[in-house]
């Protein structure tokens, strides 16, 4: 569980700068963009302590993927962006159709590799996403141990 006093860096998005109103400040928040605002909600909240235990469900890129379990836990892999990044009107998001080929097993890729879907759970919602995987040609090359991560997105939140 985060605190304040274990990452004091959190501490700074509620310090105002000197001569500044305060983040919170009703008056300064009604001139602020919408985007902005949410951005600052995030942050305030991000400094909130959470109770909450969160859980990890994998699967494994595979036959396994083709599962009732599996093809949950893709929908929840390709719908969780959407809720992270809902307030972002820069954020596109990517074609389900190209991610989904991109994590088959059909993709070239895992011929020689291995990977596993990893989603993290709050009281039964997503809250974060990722990605692992070992490229076995990478290693007979290059004798490294190195393993691969990828699409990395969470809430904003130290636990997750």
């Amino acid at each position: 569980m985060a605190t304040l006093e274990h990452t004091p860096h959190l501490k700074l998005y509620m310090q105002p700068a000197p001569g500044k109103p305060a983040v919170g400040d009703l008056a300064r928040r009604r001139t602020l963009k919408p985007a902005t605002q949410q951005r600052l909600s995030l942050r305030r909240e991000r400094t909130t302590p959470s109770s909450m235990s969160v859980e990890l469900r994998t699967v494994e890129v595979g036959p396994l993927q083709k599962g009732p379990e599996g093809r949950r836990l893709l929908r929840d892999f390709l719908d969780l962006p959407s809720y992270i990044y809902r307030d972002d009107p820069n954020w596109i998001r990517p074609l389900d159709l190209e991610l989904s080929e991109r994590l088959s097993p059909k993709n070239p890729f895992f011929l020689h590799a291995e990977g596993v879907l990893m989603v993290a759970y709050r009281n039964g919602k997503p809250v974060g996403r990722c990605t692992a995987q070992v490229d076995r040609e990478h290693l007979a090359r290059h004798r490294d141990g190195a393993g691969f991560f990828g699409f990395l997105d969470t809430i904003d939140d130290p636990t997750v």
